[in-house]
């Protein structure tokens, strides 16, 4: 009888035994689910701190660009009001002189002001120069200037480049070339 309760008590054990074991396999495999879910959360709070970096230095910039936007579009405006008759020297010059107005008058614009990057997207510049607009600054400056025209420009282009994408760029609202020494000038203007 003293054997049977000790086998009993054993095979009680050894269920005991196999509930604990399954217990702690499920902990284990728990343990490893909440820290796989840990590192992940880690993560992505990391990531989040990155972006909210990201987030405030646009948010910076933005506030630049709102200091700044009367200046940069009176500088833009100005360009696009004025420049179309001048050299690159000249513009240049034009350019310094209205910054140097509007720090008389208190105004905030942006030092690295782009004209031609404000003006002009990337792919409007590409196709500008697909159509043979050379890339150099002041040929996109009359790039921008001809987007932006609302009447039609007198060009003076001696090397012809300017013609030659003006042409191709307008042959659709069927353009046509004359010259002084044209007999049907008058007739053609």
């Amino acid at each position: 009888a003293e054997v049977e309760s000790l086998e009993a008590s054993i095979a009680q054990y050894k269920s005991d035994y196999a509930v604990l074991i399954r217990d702690v396999e499920a902990l284990k495999a728990e343990m490893e689910s909440v820290t796989r879910k840990v590192e992940r959360a880690e993560s992505l709070l990391k990531s989040l701190g990155h972006e909210s970096e990201r987030w405030q230095k646009s948010s910076d910039g933005f506030q630049t660009i709102l200091k700044s936007l009367v200046g940069d579009g009176l500088l833009m405006a100005a360009f696009l009001t004025y420049s179309g008759f001048c050299d690159f020297n000249y513009r240049s010059l034009m350019m310094e002189r209205w910054k140097n107005t509007l720090d008389v008058l208190g105004i905030e614009y942006r030092e690295d002001l782009g004209i031609v990057e404000s003006l002009s997207k990337a792919s409007a510049r590409l196709l500008w120069q697909s159509e043979g607009l050379p890339g150099d600054q002041l040929s996109l400056e009359n790039g921008v200037i001809l987007d932006h025209a609302v009447r039609f420009p007198l060009i003076i282009d001696p090397s012809g480049s300017a013609i030659a994408f003006v042409m191709k760029r307008y042959k659709e609202d069927k353009i046509q070339k004359t010259s002084f020494l044209d007999k049907a000038f008058i007739k053609t203007l």
